[in-house]
């Protein structure tokens, strides 16, 4: 039984830890950096999941559009937008910010929202072709890496895509 304990108290944490980020983030209030680098890894990014709601989508958006803001809370925001992907606003939104953002970091978190969009334009793949090539690899291998690390379900997610686009 002392077993159980200690897993329900860092549950608790996490619920805590993540909903207290929510929180900031709908009131403007900065996050720890520390923090943030957590919060977009398991587990904590699902209990910040389950955190956010669709009202959360515009402060997600600004947030993640927001040049000036840390890239690991840039980044933790497009992650948190990822389910509602469907969303024409939040489609519209992933377009918008894989044209403009210079970021490598960035591009990579949108272009898994893009990828799963079955009406994805030549011209968006030809550029992504252009961004993640060989010639590139040194700025696009190590955040793939990076990217790997998360759960098993959004590794397995992650080679499919790129099995099926990249030819790998």
């Amino acid at each position: 039984m002392e077993t159980d304990q200690p897993a329900g108290r860092q549950e608790i944490i996490y619920r805590y830890a993540a909903k207290k980020a929510v929180e900031d983030l709908r009131s403007s209030h900065a996050i720890d950096e520390t923090l943030q680098q957590h919060l977009g890894e398991h587990p904590l990014l699902g209990y910040c999941r389950d955190a956010v709601n669709a009202d959360d989508k515009d402060m997600l958006k600004k947030n993640a559009a927001a040049g000036e803001n840390p890239l690991t809370l840039r980044r933790l925001c497009l992650k948190l937008l990822r389910p509602f992907e469907k969303d024409r606003d939040v489609k519209d939104f992933s377009y918008t910010l894989w044209k403009t953002s210079p970021d490598y970091e960035i591009k990579l978190e949108v272009l898994w929202s893009l990828l799963s969009y079955a009406d994805l334009s030549m011209e968006i793949y030809a550029d992504i072709g252009r961004h993640f090539d060989a010639a590139n690899w040194d700025k696009w291998l190590p955040l793939i890496v990076e990217k790997l690390e998360g759960d098993r379900d959004e590794k397995n997610h992650v080679k499919e895509i790129m099995k099926r686009y990249f030819n790998l």
